[in-house]
């Protein structure tokens, strides 16, 4: 049976509710703050193994307390966290969001050890088979995504990508994408 791999961003999201967005220059009280396991890669894994697959993550985290305890947490939700490199000297990724009463959102990121993903990583870590299916997004380097798309096809895997946040890509990479 296939599993899902997934090459992706970990964030510690931080996440306060507000009445309204602040004007430039204004300060407003938040109702309520979070602290979770973010990333568009994160959440894939995690969503993925709460639904049965076999799911292995590779990424970065930094070497900061945040690092430890996304890990920690991805871990929990049934991912295996082996490919998960720590970069001792950058921070984890970080998404500072804040959401109005009226349900709408803002997000900063930072992307940290996000931007340290490349294909080499997941090539080293992975012997990809054909009932593979591998994940990918825009919160990791689109040099990462580019390569790992053939890589991927080669070894008879599936592609799944989410181009988001939208960034370029070859059209004609963009259309061997299989999902």
């Amino acid at each position: 049976m296939g599993r899902v791999i997934v090459v992706g961003s970990i964030n510690q999201d931080i996440t306060v509710t507000v009445d309204r967005f602040p004007q430039p220059g204004e300060t407003l009280s938040g109702t309520s703050t979070t602290y979770r396991l973010g990333g568009k890669g994160a959440n894939q894994a995690a969503a993925a193994a709460h639904g049965g697959a076999a799911t292995l993550f590779v990424g970065r985290v930094g070497g900061d307390a945040s690092g430890i305890a996304l890990r920690e947490e991805l871990r929990e939700h049934g991912v295996d966290v082996s490919a998960l490199r720590t970069d001792e000297e950058v921070t984890s990724g970080i998404a500072f969001i804040t959401v109005s009463a009226a349900g709408e959102n803002t997000i900063i990121l930072d992307a940290g050890a996000n931007g340290r993903v490349g294909a080499e990583q997941a090539r080293e870590a992975v012997d990809l088979g054909r009932d593979d299916v591998v994940v990918l997004q825009g919160e990791i380097p689109p040099a990462a995504n580019a390569a790992l798309i053939p890589w991927a096809h080669r070894a008879g895997a599936r592609v799944v990508l989410n181009l988001a946040p939208v960034h370029a890509i070859d059209p004609d990479v963009l259309a061997s994408v299989d999902v």
